[in-house]
């Protein structure tokens, strides 16, 4: 199975430090996000990617450890500069001739069980399978009780029944051909269309998870390479 990250993202809440370099690329400690995905999934017996760049391409591929280069497939891709998650896909559709491939955030990195996430999806037997993990908000809740005049706090608890996607799917070829060149969100359209058609897997991941969105969260993922937690 091929593997598609998706990584064109700015990275403009990172500060300026990091405007020239693609969100996937900027390094935690002394890896990049990408190159910890790439050795992630080595370790599970994939070795053939395609990176779906920004117009910064030429870029990406000098920020890449060159041994990671030598011992993997890696075709990075210039998918645009403005281009949405679905139009990034379609770009490059020709390199992906399995019957499933993995689609995953060049942003964000986790320990779950690729094996397992594999088997899920053979099983549930639907064209997409979604990984998602318990939603837990970064702020502490209030709950008012209107007719008794009363609250509860509630700090950065799990929210029960609520979950969040974390990008590690696993997509059958078929939806290839339902994917467009229009530039809108994978998400937003063809994801929530399969899903209220009941064709759509959730993987439930309990792990360790983390991303990439600001300052704030660079230093998150620093803590955890230091305690080799990534």
């Amino acid at each position: 199975m091929k593997v598609v990250i998706l990584a064109g993202g700015k990275g403009i809440r990172l500060g300026d430090k990091y405007k020239n370099i693609p969100k996937p690329f900027v390094k935690i400690r002394k890896t990049s996000i990408i190159e910890k995905l790439i050795i992630f999934f080595n370790f599970y017996g994939y070795n053939e990617f395609v990176i779906c760049c920004d117009n910064r391409v030429n870029i990406a591929k000098k920020l890449i450890n060159k041994s990671l280069i030598n011992n993997n497939k890696i075709k990075f891709v210039n998918t645009g500069q403005n281009s949405n998650t679905s139009l990034r896909i379609f770009k490059v559709k020709k390199y992906i001739k399995d019957e499933n491939f993995f689609l995953t955030y060049g942003d964000g990195i986790s320990d779950i069980d690729l094996n397992q996430l594999v088997t899920s999806h053979k099983k549930n037997k639907k064209l997409i399978t979604i990984s998602c993990y318990p939603f837990t908000p970064d702020k502490g809740i209030l709950k008012f009780n209107q007719n008794k005049n009363s609250y509860k706090f509630y700090e950065k608890t799990i929210m029960k029944d609520y979950w969040v996607n974390i990008g590690f799917f696993i997509i059958n070829k078929k939806i290839l051909d339902k994917i467009g060149s229009n530039n809108i969100s994978f998400e937003e359209t063809l994801l929530k269309k399969h899903i209220t058609k009941n064709k759509v897997n959730f993987y439930k991941h309990k792990g360790m998870w983390q991303y990439l969105d600001t300052a704030k969260d660079l230093q998150k993922l620093k803590k955890l390479e230091k305690l080799n937690l990534l």
